[in-house]
This record gives structure tokens, sequence and C-alpha cells, in this order.
């Protein structure tokens, strides 16, 4: 609340939750996403402002639940992955059968990195300086697609999530829904 009655439009609630953020297992800085976006919510919602989960969505579901808990917007970056609208470092990998590779492609895949990886600080910041540690990761993402149909997807998910919860809009989702234990 703070930084918004400090006069900022908007506030980022939540850290290291994305699928490429080490934060949490380097730091011992974190909190669970979901908790972050229902006290973050509903607090940007009380003073009128707007706030913006941090990631961590697997699935479109997770986007329903950021939404439904206050949040105005989602990042979703590591979602978006291994489509094929996305550019950078995209590699074939080939079958193998006897040590000789048959020419037969089995699929692509994407190399993605967090923002605070050491490859992200070697390409953009002059490297990973020695007071500092490595809080992303980079790996491998499968090629997916076209992106249209996460698109789709995401759509689906939420005009769902707003039936059940009987939500006319998405600006009301979270007056309707309810998170609590089961």
């Amino acid at each position: 609340t703070n930084i918004i009655k400090a006069g900022a439009d908007i506030a980022k609630c939540g850290i290291g939750n994305g699928e490429l953020c080490e934060t949490k297992i380097k730091t011992g800085v974190g909190y669970e996403q979901l908790s972050v976006a229902i006290e973050c919510g509903q607090a940007a919602n009380e003073l009128k402002s707007l706030c913006c989960s941090d990631g961590g969505c697997k699935a479109p579901g997770d986007i329903c639940k950021a939404l439904g808990a206050g949040s105005h917007m989602v990042m979703v970056g590591s979602l978006f992955c291994g489509y094929e609208q996305n550019e950078g470092e995209w590699e074939e990998e080939f079958e193998i059968k006897n040590s000789t590779v048959t020419g037969k492609t089995v699929k692509k895949r994407l190399k993605v990195y967090g923002m605070s990886s050491k490859l992200a600080n070697n390409k953009y910041f002059g490297g990973l300086k020695d007071y500092r540690t490595s809080e992303g990761k980079e790996m491998w993402v499968s090629y997916k697609g076209d992106v249209n149909d996460l698109a789709i997807d995401i759509k689906g998910g939420l005009a769902s999530c707003c039936t059940y919860t009987n939500t006319r809009n998405l600006e009301n989702l979270h007056k309707n829904c309810v998170f609590g234990l089961v």
C-alpha cells in the first residue's frame, strides 16, 4: 500500500514465483502468490489503484485465480514460452538410432532464461557482479505450436471462470471469487 500511497499507478505484488525465478531458494524471500494476490489485490482495490500479480502461472486457471484474487494484471512470461512466434535461440533435436542421426526432426526447443539469470546478466548488464548471485535460471522449452491456441485456451478458461462464479466481466471477478481451505 505504501507504494500506491506514494503515487504509483500500479504495484507489482509478489517476488520469486516465476518458473525461471530462483529468488525463493537463493534468498529465502518469497510468499505464495495466491496469498499475495489476495492481500495486495484487496488493498489496491480499496485504494482505487491497480496491482500486477507476479508470475508462476502454469495454466489458464492460474490467471483466473490471480484475477479472481483481485489482481488487475498477471505476469505470464514462461506460460508464453515455446510458441512459434517466440524469437530467440531455437534448436532442433534429431532422432538418434544406433549413434547415427537419421535427419528426422523430433522436436524443436527454445532457450529461455530469467532476467536475473547468469545468462541475462552477461547479455544485458556486463556480467554477474561478484557481490551478487544469480536468482534466475535457464532452460529449454519444447515447441508448443501457434500462440493463438494458448490465447484461445486462456480466453476460454476466463469465460468459464466467470460462468462458474456468476460474473459478468473480468473487472468484477474479484467480487465473486472466494478462496479458502477445502
